[in-house]
């Protein structure tokens, strides 16, 4: 981001505005997957409720003009969390939004590990719940999402790894 910032020169008195803007944009997008989750489980109201709490702790938060792997971090888990409660229509829908929510989760992990977490419980929940019924297709979405974990974490940890160098 400062990279792109120096290169066309936006903020050329106050280099870390466009970090403090992406905060800002991230903490938005928070506090909207807030209540689409919330909004899921509970009336239109108190979803709205939730969005107002959040958007009460995100901004009048002190921090949330000093960019740092907290804030940058925040809508990782929630969005994965919110493709892993989204209801879809098909079983390959499913799979997209578990495929997404790793993807979201190992970006998270390479800019605050603690994000890993969600992937954790997913992964505990899934098995829990497929030896409620203990068939073998009942295993393939956690499998899945291990696979899938032990696949695009090299893949995107090398890619970054080269934007980093770059």
């Amino acid at each position: 981001i400062l990279k792109i910032n120096s290169f066309f020169g936006f903020f050329a008195e106050y280099k870390m505005m466009p970090m403090i803007i992406i905060n800002c944009m991230l903490a938005s997008s928070s506090c909207f997957l807030v209540y689409k989750v919330t909004s899921l489980y509970t009336r239109k109201r108190y979803a709205f409720a939730a969005f107002a709490l959040a958007a009460l702790s995100f901004g009048l938060s002190p921090w949330s003009v000093i960019p740092y792997s907290d804030a940058f971090g925040i809508i990782f888990p929630i969005a994965c969390f919110y493709l892993f409660v989204k209801p879809v229509d098909s079983t390959v829908k499913k799979y997209m939004n578990f495929i997404f929510a790793t993807i979201l989760a190992i970006c998270g992990y390479l800019i605050k590990p603690q994000c890993l977490i969600i992937v954790i419980a997913f992964l505990i929940f899934e098995t829990i719940y497929g030896f409620r019924k203990i068939h073998i297709k009942n295993f393939i979405r956690p499998i899945a999402v291990i696979v899938s974990l032990c696949v695009f974490v090299p893949l995107i940890s090398f890619g970054v790894t080269q934007l980093a160098v770059n």
